[in-house]
C-alpha cells in the first residue's frame, strides 16, 4: 500500500539550508535589535517562500510516483515539527509560571493552547489598543507558524483534489494573485489582518509552489527562454550566466529589504515582493549558480540553516524573558547572552530531539514517534487550556500581593463608553452614539470632552462630580487621535474625520467648556504648537467661554502593576513605594512645561496632573495607602478610576460653581 513505500523527499540541496541560515540570522539580528538590520523581520518571508517550494516540491514528486498519502504527509510534518516545538513550549510555560502576572499568565496560556494552529489568529485578534507590549510576549513569533501548519491543511488537499485534471499552472497563479491581492486591499484598513490573517499570507507560499512547480516540469523550457531571450542563445555557458544573474539579482533583492525596510512600513503589501521574488530567484537558480555554491553553501550557513527551526523557536522567548525580568534595561550584554544561549539550545534540541525523532521506523519503548509526539503536544495544550482556566494560577504568590499579581485592566476601559463614546481605530465619526452627550434634563452648563484616550480616562472621574454639581457632559473621544483639526491622517484612520465633526459639535452644542486632552501631544510637542493654537482659537471663535488643556498622565517605562509586581518580589516584605522616580519616563516633565505654555499662549487655561501626581522625587504608585487597588495607573499612562476621581475632584469643581471664575 502507499504507507508502505519510503518517503519521498527531494534531492538535498545545501544552498537552500543556507539561505534557511542567512534567514534566521536576520531575524534573530532584528529581535536583538541590531540597528542596521530593522528590516530582518523578512527572513520570515524568505522561510515562507522556501517552506512552500519543498513542501510542493515532494508534494508533486509523491502525486507524480503514485504515491502519495495524507497520513504519510502530516506524519512528516509532526515528526518535523513537534519535537522542538513541545520542548520550548514546556520551557516557556515553566518559566512563566515563576515570572509572569496572571493576566500575562492566562495569556501565555491561550497561546501554548493554540501553538498548535492558530497562533496566528489569537495574535490577530489580541491586536488591538489596550494589547500589551509584543516584546513581553513570550510566544509572538508563532504566528509564522500557524501560517504555515494552516498551509499544510489548505494545500495538499488542494493539489490533490486537481491533480487528476491535471494539476494545471493557472490554479496556483490564480490562488496566488487572489491571495496578494486580498492583502493589497486589506492592508490600508486593518495592518494586523494583512499581516496575521492566513489568506493575506498565503501568496508567499506559494511563490514557494510556483518555483516548485516550474523546477520540476518547466525549468529547462523556462531557462532556455530566458536566456535565449537575454543571450541571443541557449549554449551552456549562456544557460550557466543567466543562473548567476538569477541568484545575483535574488539575493540583491533580500539585502534589499532587510536594509531598506522598517516596522514603519505598511508589510507586508506590496515590500514583501523584495523577500520572496529574492528567494524565489535563488531557488530558481539551481544548486550550481555561483552565489548558491560559493555563499549559500558555506559550511557555516548550512549549518545554522539546519538548526534553524530550534533557533527560531528559542530566541524569541529568551530575548522577550530578558525584558519581562529586566524592566527597563534591555542591555547588549544581556540581549548577547540572549542569543548565545538560543543557538546553544537550538544545537542541543536539534541533535538529541530533533534527529533522533525524525526518523520515520525508529522506535522508542514499543512506540513510534507520531505515537509519542501526538499526546505530548496535547498534554502541553492541555496546560496552556489549564492556565486560562485556572486564570493565570494566581496562587502562585504570596496573599499580600496576589491582587497586584491579578491587576485587570479591562475593568477601567470599560468606564470609558468603549466602541460608543470613545471609539477604536476601525471606527469613524458616525459610530458616536447620541447619548455621548447627557439629555437635557439634568440642566447646567455642559462640558464637552474632545481627545485621545486620555481624554476618556478622566470621563469616569467627571462624571461622578455631576452627582454632585449641576452640568452635563459630552464625551467624544478615540483613540491615538489626539484633538487637534489639522492633524495627520496617517497617525490613525478616520482621525481627521473625528475631528471635524467633534468640531462642528462644539458650534452646534455652545458648550459653555471645552477639555482638550490627549497623550500624542506631550509625544511629539513641536509638531502640534501651531495646531493646539489654530484649534483654540475655533473653538472659541464659536462662542465656547472655556478651552481647558489637560497635560500628560504619569508615564512609566512598563506598565505599573508588572512594575509593582516585580519590584514586590524582588525586594521582598519591603512594601510597595509610594513614589518611583527611576521607572517614570523623564519626557514628561519637559513636555509639561511646554504644554504649559503653549496653553497661555493660546488663550486656554492649563490643567496639570503630573504637578499633583509627580515631583521630582517620583511619580505617586498609588492614590492611597491601598496599593492593591488604588493604583494611579493600569498600564504605562493611563488613569484608574480612582486617580480619575481624585484629579476630577481637584480640578474641574470651580468649573461648576454658580459664578464661573477662571482658574489658571
Amino acid at each position: 500500500g502507499p504507507l508502505m513505500r519510503p518517503e519521498n523527499d527531494l534531492p538535498y540541496r545545501s544552498d537552500i539550508d543556507g539561505l534557511r541560515g542567512i534567514a534566521v540570522l536576520f531575524v534573530v539580528a532584528f529581535h536583538a535589535g541590531v540597528p542596521a538590520l530593522a528590516g530582518g523581520f523578512v527572513g520570515v518571508d524568505v522561510f515562507f517562500v522556501i517552506s512552500g517550494f519543498l513542501i510542493s516540491g515532494i508534494i508533486f514528486k509523491s502525486l507524480d510516483e503514485g504515491h502519495f498519502s495524507f497520513a504519510g504527509f502530516y506524519a512528516h510534518r509532526i515528526r518535523r515539527i513537534f519535537p522542538a516545538l513541545i520542548i520550548m513550549l514546556l520551557a516557556v510555560w515553566a518559566f512563566g509560571w515563576f515570572e509572569l502576572s496572571g493576566d500575562d499568565y492566562r495569556q501565555l496560556g491561550r497561546h501554548i493552547a493554540g501553538a498548535g494552529f492558530v497562533s496566528n489568529i489569537l495574535l490577530w485578534k489580541e491586536s488591538g489598543y489596550f494589547d500589551i507590549a509584543t516584546q513581553f510576549k513570550p510566544l509572538l513569533h508563532l504566528w509564522s507558524l500557524g501560517i504555515e501548519e494552516q498551509f499544510y491543511l489548505f494545500w495538499p488537499l488542494t493539489v490533490f483534489l486537481f491533480w487528476k485534471t491535471r494539476f494545471r499552472i493557472w490554479i496556483l497563479a490564480l490562488l496566488l494573485l487572489g491571495s496578494f491581492g486580498l492583502n493589497l486591499w486589506v492592508i490600508g484598513s486593518s495592518p494586523a489582518a494583512a499581516f496575521y490573517q492566513p489568506q493575506n499570507r498565503l501568496w508567499e507560499l506559494l511563490i514557494g509552489g510556483l518555483a516548485a512547480y516550474v523546477s520540476a516540469y518547466k525549468q529547462v523550457r523556462v531557462d532556455n527562454f530566458l536566456s535565449r531571450l537575454l543571450f541571443r542563445d541557449s549554449s551552456d555557458q549562456s544557460l550557466t550566466s543567466f543562473q548567476n544573474i538569477k541568484a545575483s539579482l535574488g539575493l540583491l533583492l533580500i539585502l534589499l529589504a532587510v536594509l531598506v525596510l522598517d516596522e514603519g512600513r505598511a508589510f507586508p503589501g506590496f515590500w514583501a515582493l523584495l523577500p520572496t521574488l529574492g528567494t524565489f530567484l535563488l531557488i530558481s537558480a539551481g544548486p550550481k549558480a555561483r552565489i548558491n555554491q560559493k555563499i549559500l553553501s558555506n559550511r557555516l550557513f548550512v549549518f545554522v540553516g539546519l538548526i534553524s527551526y530550534p533557533l527560531y523557536l528559542w530566541h524569541w522567548p529568551l530575548l522577550s524573558f530578558v525584558r519581562i525580568v529586566s524592566v527597563t534595561d534591555f542591555s547588549f550584554k544581556a540581549r548577547a547572552a540572549a542569543v548565545v544561549s538560543s543557538f546553544v539550545l537550538a544545537w542541543t534540541t536539534w541533535r538529541f530531539a530533533e534527529r533522533p525523532l525524525r526518523r520515520k521506523n525508529s522506535v522508542y519503548g514499543g512506540l513510534t514517534p507520531v505515537q509519542i509526539l501526538v499526546p505530548g503536544m496535547l498534554v502541553v495544550c492541555g496546560l496552556g487550556v489549564l492556565s486560562v482556566a485556572k486564570n493565570g494560577f494566581p496562587l502562585r504568590f504570596p496573599p499580600d500581593i496576589r491582587e497586584l499579581a491579578t491587576y485587570e485592566m479591562s475593568k477601567h476601559v470599560s468606564g470609558w463608553r468603549d466602541d460608543q463614546c470613545f471609539l477604536n481605530p476601525g471606527q469613524g465619526p458616525q459610530s458616536f452614539i447620541s447619548s455621548c452627550t447627557d439629555p437635557t434634563p439634568g440642566d447646567g452648563p455642559l462640558l464637552l470632552l474632545w481627545g485621545d484616550s486620555h481624554a476618556a480616562d478622566l470621563y469616569p472621574g467627571i462624571h461622578q462630580l455631576q452627582s454632585g454639581h449641576a452640568f452635563r457632559v459630552a464625551q467624544y473621544t478615540a483613540s491615538n487621535c489626539a484633538p487637534i483639526v489639522d492633524l495627520d491622517q496617517r497617525a490613525r484612520p478616520y482621525c481627521r474625520e473625528i475631528n471635524d465633526w467633534i468640531l462642528a459639535k462644539v458650534s452646534e452644542l455652545h458648550p459653555d467648556t471645552v477639555v482638550l486632552a490627549a497623550q500624542g501631544w506631550v509625544l511629539h510637542p513641536a509638531d502640534t504648537r501651531a495646531s493646539i493654537q489654530r484649534t483654540v482659537g475655533l473653538i472659541k471663535q464659536v462662542g465656547v467661554r472655556r478651552v481647558i488643556l489637560v497635560g500628560p498622565d504619569p508615564m512609566w517605562k512598563i506598565s505599573l502593576p508588572r512594575l509593582l509586581l516585580r519590584y514586590a518580589r524582588v525586594r521582598f516584605n519591603r512594601g510597595i513605594p509610594a513614589r518611583m522616580a527611576d521607572e517614570t519616563d523623564q519626557n514628561l516633565f519637559q513636555a509639561d512645561h511646554d504644554l504649559s505654555v503653549q496653553a497661555a499662549t493660546s488663550g486656554a487655561i492649563y490643567l496639570s496632573p503630573v504637578s499633583i501626581l509627580c515631583e521630582k522625587s517620583g511619580c505617586l504608585t498609588m492614590i492611597t495607602e491601598n496599593a492593591k487597588t488604588d493604583l494611579t495607573t493600569f498600564d504605562t499612562n493611563h488613569l484608574t478610576f480612582v486617580a480619575s476621581q481624585h484629579l476630577a475632584r481637584i480640578f474641574f469643581p470651580s468649573f461648576f460653581d454658580k459664578t464661573p471664575r477662571v482658574v489658571n
